[in-house]
C-alpha cells in the first residue's frame, strides 16, 4: 500500500472525494469538502489526508482522519480504562473525530492503517502536552465493533454508550 501523509492544506482538492454510500459517508465527505479545512483554521482540529502519489488529481485523496483535544471527566469507565489511580476530575487526551476512505480503497486495511496513523500522531503529541487516551465515537454499531476488533485496545467507557477509549501507550 503506497501512499503518504500530508496535514490538509487549503489547494488540497478534497471535491473528488467520495467515500462511498455505506451509513455515515455523506457526513464524512460532506465534513472533508466543507468543514475540515475552517475547523482547521480555528484550531478546533488537524486533519491528515492519506493521498496516492501515483493517481491522478480526481483519485489522490485516498483517506484521512481528523485529531483534537479532548478532555473527559474521570468516572468509573474512565478510571477502569486509562486513569488507575484518580488524581484529578478531569483527565486530556485526544479524539479520532473522523475517518474516511475513499471508496475505491474500501476493504484494503487503509482504514485500520489510517487508526494506527492517528495513535501514533497521538503519542508524539502527548510528548510535548500530554494525554493518556485516544477516544473515538463510532456513528453506528458495526462501526463501534469494527474498532474493538482492530486490536489496538478500545474499550467502551459504558455498555450503553459507544464512545470507545484506548490507553496510549507510555511514552
Amino acid at each position: 500500500m503506497s501512499f503518504r501523509l500530508e496535514r490538509l492544506r487549503a489547494d488540497h482538492p478534497v471535491a473528488p472525494f467520495s467515500s462511498g454510500d455505506r451509513p455515515g459517508s455523506i457526513e464524512i465527505d460532506a465534513f472533508l469538502r466543507e468543514r475540515a479545512w475552517l475547523e482547521q483554521q480555528q484550531g478546533w482540529s488537524a486533519t491528515t489526508l492519506a493521498i496516492d502519489p501515483a493517481a491522478g488529481e480526481e483519485r489522490a485523496i485516498v483517506g484521512f482522519y481528523t485529531l483534537s483535544p479532548l478532555v473527559l471527566r474521570v468516572d468509573p469507565g474512565v478510571l477502569r480504562l486509562v486513569a488507575p489511580e484518580r488524581v484529578y476530575p478531569h483527565i486530556g487526551g485526544y479524539l479520532l473525530g473522523r475517518l474516511g476512505v475513499a471508496r475505491h480503497w474500501q476493504s484494503r486495511g487503509l482504514g485500520a492503517l489510517l487508526v494506527e496513523r492517528a495513535i501514533d500522531a497521538a503519542c508524539i503529541a502527548r510528548q510535548t502536552s500530554g494525554g493518556a487516551f485516544l477516544a473515538v465515537d463510532p456513528k453506528n454499531a458495526s462501526l463501534c465493533a469494527w474498532y474493538e476488533r482492530l486490536g489496538y485496545g478500545f474499550a467502551r467507557l459504558a455498555p450503553e454508550r459507544w464512545r470507545l477509549v484506548m490507553r496510549l501507550p507510555p511514552g
